[in-house]
């Protein structure tokens, strides 16, 4: 990028030229001066006399050039410091619960939804229909199966109880909704995973421990051999329902 000429260079040599003729005679007026100190004082304040006669256009112009620039320096400062007041008030997220386009509705109706995203939907809306009642299921045959008469003689005791646990589980898939930002969200349903992961192969152990497979083998119930039966069926219904 090319640096663009100065408008002042040619009339600053014309001045100069111009100023030649006073600069020689002060230079010879200069010269007869006894005092070495009184002819260096007339040479700085005669220099600078011709300096400003010289310069003087170009000194008004870069003056006014620099009171422009410090102003729209200033300016661009305080834009810095509101925009970034601004950034800090910003909050890092905006719920949003209906995207619109247009001042419409913008929502896409089922039938055009991709054909993965259909299928995923409808498997997840079985699982849920699924779970949910088997978990009520779990805790509902676990409290039967004590034989506590409260529960025999008022079944829907029992029922109401079986509940708690999906209520519980949808209590805990809605807490991720709460969260703020993106990074907290990620990092609860990394862990939400990861103990499912670890509850779920907790839980394939012990079904395995206390619902051994043999096929075609007779099962013979001897008294005595009971006393050595697994003993990790409450571990086994911890997991369960965890699970």
């Amino acid at each position: 990028m090319s640096k663009p000429a100065d408008p002042h260079e040619g009339n600053d040599e014309n001045l100069m030229e111009q100023s030649r003729r006073t600069i020689m005679t002060f230079m010879r007026t200069v010269l007869t001066e006894p005092s070495a100190d009184k002819a260096i004082k007339s040479v700085e304040i005669f220099a600078s006399q011709i300096f400003e006669r010289v310069h003087a256009a170009k000194i008004a112009a870069l003056t006014l050039e620099m009171e422009e620039l410090d102003e729209r320096a200033h300016h661009a400062s305080e834009r810095l410091k509101a925009i970034e007041l601004q950034e800090r008030n910003t909050p890092s997220y905006q719920a949003v619960p209906e995207i619109r386009k247009a001042g419409s509705s913008n929502k896409i109706p089922f039938a055009h939804w991709d054909l993965k995203d259909r299928i995923v939907f409808v498997l997840c809306l079985m699982g849920v229909l699924c779970l949910l009642p088997a978990a009520s299921f779990n805790v509902f045959a676990a409290i039967m199966a004590q034989g506590i008469p409260v529960f025999l003689d008022n079944s829907w005791l029992a029922v109401g109880l079986s509940f708690l646990l999906p209520s519980g589980s949808l209590a805990i898939h809605s807490l991720g909704d709460l969260l703020h930002s993106d990074r907290a969200r990620y990092r609860y349903m990394l862990g939400t995973l990861s103990i499912t992961a670890v509850v779920l192969l907790a839980w394939v152990t012990l079904f395995s421990d206390n619902f051994p497979i043999a096929a075609g083998a007779v099962v013979i119930e001897v008294p005595e051999l009971q006393s050595g039966a697994s003993s990790t069926g409450s571990a086994f219904t911890f997991t369960q329902l965890a699970g």
